[in-house]
């Protein structure tokens, strides 16, 4: 994996001195963030000054109204190490605030109080930004913080706004494709290798099997995917997402099958990128219907991902 900025959970610990922030939730870490992203960078470049994303985990709706979330903390922290990177500028540290009841429950003026220790020189927001208890805060209450504020419009793709609800949406529905446009890149699930029932290995084709968060946001079938490997070396594959009807087993898991490649990777962090779907799930009734499914499956996420014939 690739070496990312530090990662602060507490806005009191940050050591970058006047910097420019980026504030905002981040899930996805969207075209519309991507763009705010984009603006504190220039900001930071024309002034030749540190930029920091300032973010929260878990999303206020995934703790208040039980919705799904698109990136774990982990995947925040590199997504958004990514977007400043593309933009031109990596971020000298990333901040994710664990948003807990506690934090909920913090008044805006408070919240306004702990970004003022920061001593940011500006500020940049969306404009639907809402903080502090009840959602109380509005942009417009984060120039009290003592650093100019800039306040960008929501982005638009054709006539949609980019939210990240609409990416839940698209994925609920299987189009990773549709969702990949709204994100700007395709939609990223990381997790840790955890042994499984290596029923893959009998029929010729070996998975890593990831532990997901059960309120990442997730589609069921087969997907083309590519994933990153601890020793940052990249590889296409195919993966199944959901439970496992052939062997009667409902629990939601990703199951990475990686092309021309063999290893030991349980207890190692994966970073799977999820590119287009190849088909729903179904039930196979034997194994050599299954293993023939897979070889055909194979064959089309190659073709997908523009990578050679096995």
């Amino acid at each position: 994996m690739k070496t990312l900025p530090p990662l602060r959970r507490d806005l009191q610990a940050v050591a970058t001195g006047e910097p420019v922030v980026a504030l905002g939730t981040f899930d996805g870490v969207h075209l519309g963030h991507r763009a705010l992203i984009a603006r504190t960078v220039a900001i930071a470049k024309e002034r030749n000054l540190d930029w920091l994303p300032v973010a929260f985990f878990p999303p206020p709706k995934t703790l208040l109204a039980g919705q799904p979330f698109l990136s774990s903390e982990a995947e925040k922290h590199q997504l958004l190490s990514e977007a400043g990177a593309a933009a031109g500028l990596a971020p000298a540290e990333v901040v994710i605030v664990p948003f807990d009841a506690r934090f909920a429950s913090t008044p805006a003026q408070r919240f306004v109080e702990l970004l003022a220790e920061l001593r940011c020189v500006t500020l940049v927001v969306g404009e639907d930004f809402r903080f502090g208890r009840h959602r109380q805060g509005v942009p417009r209450d984060l120039q009290s913080a003592g650093a100019e504020l800039e306040v960008l419009p929501l982005v638009k793709l054709g006539d949609e706004v980019v939210k990240s609800s609409s990416i839940r949406e698209a994925l609920d529905a299987g189009e990773v494709e549709r969702a990949a446009e709204l994100l700007g890149a395709p939609y990223r699930v990381i997790g840790q290798v955890v042994s499984g029932h290596r029923r893959g290995r009998t029929i010729g084709v070996p998975t890593a099997n990831l532990a997901l968060d059960p309120r990442k946001a997730l589609t069921t079938g087969v997907f083309a995917v590519t994933a990153e490997l601890p020793d940052g070396s990249r590889r296409g594959g195919m993966a199944n997402l959901g439970p496992r009807p052939s062997f009667d087993d409902p629990t939601m898991s990703l199951e990475v099958h990686l092309f021309d490649w063999s290893g030991d990777l349980y207890g190692a962090e994966l970073s799977v990128n999820v590119h287009s779907r190849l088909r729903g799930q179904r039930r196979f009734q034997d194994l050599a219907a299954l293993r023939e499914q897979l070889h055909a499956d194979a064959a089309a996420a190659r073709a997908r991902l523009g990578l050679p014939p096995a």
